[in-house]
């Protein structure tokens, strides 16, 4: 995406950043975890209420769960997701 609104998700755990990319189209989220320990990411209610399509992942992971509004990311991961829905 060349051209979009950059939106802070959030820096909570403190090894996570994740943002949004958005434009009239399309919605991309990036979930960066510096961690070298897999944490838990909770995810804002209309994020978590929406389907995400896996672009990139360092994990080789080809779909995303959603419990409770959370997921997990292992250590050292990162994430490309476009919103589906």
């Amino acid at each position: 995406m060349l051209e979009g609104d950059f939106i802070p998700v959030t820096m909570k755990p403190k090894n996570i950043l994740a943002y949004l990319r958005k434009n009239e189209s399309e919605t991309i989220m990036v979930v960066l975890n510096f961690s070298r320990r897999k944490q838990k990411w909770q995810l804002e209610a209309d994020l978590a209420n929406s389907s995400w399509e896996i672009l990139v992942s360092t994990c080789n992971r080809t779909s995303i769960t959603i419990d409770k509004d959370a997921f997990g990311l292992n250590r050292y991961e990162a994430l490309i997701l476009r919103k589906t829905n």
